[in-house]
C-alpha cells in the first residue's frame, strides 16, 4: 500500500511483483476523495485506514479499495503520521467489517463514553 498525496491525492496497492492492482485517485472531500493522503496502515481484517491530511479525517475502505466510511472530528485535527489500525477496539473491527456507519462509535470514543481505553489514531 502507498499513499502518494503531494502529487497525486491517491492510495495504492501493489502485488508482490510491484504490479499496481487497484488505485484511488481523486481530489476532493466526500467519500472515497482525497486531499494529501499521509499516514496509510491496515488491519488483521485487510481494511485499509488512511490519514487524510488536509481534509482532516481518517478514511476506512475494504480490500479492493472500496471506501466503507470517514472519521472526522475536531479532536483528530490533521492527521499524517502511520496509524496502527491493530490497535483499533474489538467493537470498531465489527463494524468495519459490517461497513456499518463508525462516526457515532468514534465519537463517543472521544468523549471517553466507551468501555475500552486504545487509541484509533
Amino acid at each position: 500500500m502507498v499513499a502518494d498525496g503531494y502529487r497525486n491525492h491517491r492510495i495504492a496497492k501493489f502485488n508482490r511483483d510491484g504490479k499496481l492492482e487497484w488505485q484511488v485517485n481523486k481530489l476532493g472531500k466526500h467519500l472515497g476523495e482525497f486531499n494529501l493522503p499521509h499516514g496509510i496502515s491496515s488491519d488483521d481484517e485487510e481494511n485499509i485506514y488512511v490519514a487524510d491530511r488536509n481534509n482532516a479525517r481518517i478514511q476506512v475502505f475494504d480490500h479492493q479499495g472500496k471506501p466503507i466510511a470517514n472519521w472526522n472530528h475536531k479532536d483528530i485535527g490533521r492527521p499524517f503520521g502511520k496509524m496502527i489500525a491493530q490497535l483499533l477496539p474489538f467493537e470498531i473491527k465489527q463494524l468495519v467489517r459490517k461497513k456499518l456507519e463508525l462516526r457515532k462509535i468514534y465519537l463517543s470514543m472521544v468523549n471517553g463514553q466507551t468501555k475500552s481505553n486504545q487509541s484509533i489514531i
